[in-house]
């Protein structure tokens, strides 16, 4: 009971509710920064207006169109002069790897716009956003789709005119004159303008990956034996820099601080964010993520859940976890093929082949709880009570107890199916969150920032953004993980001290995190 106050205590005193009057403060902010060719400043304002912005308010539209003017003044088509400073840092923030930055902008510009149609942007002012598009358009040499855009803006003349809300017909003309004759020399319009993400090889193991062993090397076997118990073995000599592991996460959070700079469900930096639904919380760099992360897990972390999981730090992850097993049908269903595992968790790595069903390796990830003291023991499970709590009294997620099976389930009675549920659930969160202790990997990335003034030095750190669990190469393989921007987001560890030669049935257990480095690349 206790439990619940609490966290319906911080959830009504949180700060993800969509507030309209809030969003609209912000875009008149904006304007004004706007108004003075403060790029910068009104960028960041109208983000916040889309971020606030209700679903269905015309408030949600008219924030989209007016952080689409900021992005075609950052390509260069009103402002060239004054942002380029700007243009440098965000060069520098997104990792466009030389490519011209006005063209991220021309490319952002377009899909604001897209959004603000999509949103019920009011007619009589669409003939601006259409001229905005023809511009950017025609810059990154799209003419078809440019032609395209002035017919449909022809179009508008006659609404505009006849309801006499803006402009006059010469005038609309001229803005359909401009878009036409803008400077069309840039060579960026080769770009698929429905999809901008950057293709990149990625890194292959070396010998190829292993039958047995997902996402390793097949130079490696994985071995246990009571002594050392699960670790790696090499099966032939290994040389400097070849990579021996390349997987992505099975689940990972973004750490709070970086809400606002990477996306929710993928971790690629962003500009210009698209915010969730529901909630102000959960930012992401595209539509798609915004929908897969909604169906994957969001949907049980909104509503000011988030804000909730600030408190429970690392303990937030194995939540993930559980909730990207999918809904409680779906994790009864892996749950009871884990049940028909003959061999022991972890023995012999059987649970690793079984790429359709991941999670079947991170439940069978050493948790420790049997050597854990027993005041690590009870605050791990009374974070998973409270987990389990805000499940049932916040979300949906308990909504099949009553339909389907729980293992070993007694008496078929409503509340008995949820109270096994509950207990099936919190059992699973405890094993999850304690696991993470010896699993779980900061990912952090390499960030760059110009110098000051007039100095063409850029200085460098290292940034930890997000928290991941791979099931392959857990932390019993490898220790520590690195970002790298570009590529999706992988671990990748490779062999780089000569001190240790890897040769032949040689163990790795001890001498894997001085001699591997691991990148947890970051990408669309």
């Amino acid at each position: 009971t206790r439990l619940s106050k609490w966290i319906t205590h911080c959830l009504s005193r949180g700060t993800h509710h969509k507030s309209e009057s809030k969003s609209s403060v912000c875009r008149n902010k904006g304007n004004n920064k706007y108004k003075v060719h403060d790029d910068e400043g009104s960028l960041e304002l109208y983000t916040e207006s889309v971020r606030y912005a209700p679903r269905g308010s015309s408030g949600l539209a008219l924030a989209y169109a007016n952080r689409s003017a900021v992005f075609r003044n950052l390509a260069g088509l009103d402002f060239p002069t004054s942002v380029a400073a700007y243009l440098v840092s965000l060069e520098l923030r997104l990792g466009t790897d030389g490519k011209d930055p006005r063209a991220s902008m021309c490319f952002e510009c377009l899909r604001d716009i897209e959004l603000a149609l999509k949103n019920d942007y009011p007619q009589h002012l669409r003939h601006k956003l259409e001229t905005r598009q023809g511009q950017c358009l025609a810059r990154l040499q799209h003419r078809n789709q440019s032609q395209h855009i002035t017919e449909m803006s022809q179009k508008d003349i006659k609404y505009v005119t006849e309801n006499k809300k803006i402009c006059s017909q010469k005038e609309v003309g001229a803005h359909l004159h401009e878009a036409c004759s803008t400077d069309t020399t840039s060579r960026e319009g080769e770009d698929n303008l429905a999809k901008r993400e950057h293709y990149v090889e990625l890194p292959s193991v070396v010998h190829g990956e292993h039958d047995k062993f997902p996402f390793a090397s097949s130079a490696l076997d994985l071995v246990y034996d009571k002594f050392k118990g699960r670790h790696v073995k090499a099966n032939k000599d290994i040389k400097i820099k070849e990579i021996l592991f390349v997987e992505k996460p099975f689940a990972f959070v973004v750490l709070p601080d970086h809400y606002n700079v990477h996306c929710h469900h993928c971790c690629t930096s962003f500009v210009a964010p698209i915010p969730c639904w529901e909630c102000s919380d959960a930012l992401y760099c595209s539509e798609v993520c915004r929908q897969e992360s909604w169906d994957d897990y969001h949907q049980w972390e909104c509503h000011g859940g988030l804000q909730l999981f600030h408190s429970v730090g690392i303990a937030h992850l194995g939540l993930r976890v559980v909730l990207r097993a999918g809904n409680l049908r779906s994790l009864h269903q892996k749950w009871n093929k884990l049940e028909d595992d003959v061999n022991l968790p972890g023995v012999d790595g059987t649970e690793l082949q079984d790429k359709d069903n991941r999670y079947r390796s991170v439940y069978n990830l050493m948790s420790h709880l049997g050597d854990m003291e027993r005041g690590d023991y009870l605050q791990y499970a009374l974070t998973a009570a409270l987990l389990t709590v805000y499940l049932r009294d916040h979300t949906d997620y308990f909504k099949e107890a009553t339909n389907t099976h729980t293992p070993r389930i007694g008496p078929t009675e409503n509340d008995i199916q949820l109270r096994d549920a509950l207990f099936f659930v919190g059992n699973l969160l405890h094993r999850h969150v304690a696991q993470l202790v010896c699993n779980g990997h900061a990912i952090t990335k390499l960030h760059t920032a110009p110098g000051t003034n007039s100095s063409r030095v850029v200085t460098e750190s290292q940034v930890r953004v997000a928290t991941a669990i791979y099931p392959s190469a857990s932390r019993d393989l490898a220790e520590r993980g690195e970002i790298s921007g570009g590529l999706e987001k992988l671990l990748v560890c490779r062999k780089l001290l000569r001190q240790c030669t890897y040769k032949y049935s040689k163990h790795m257990t001890d001498c894997l995190d001085q001699t591997a480095k691991c990148y947890a690349m970051l990408g669309t």
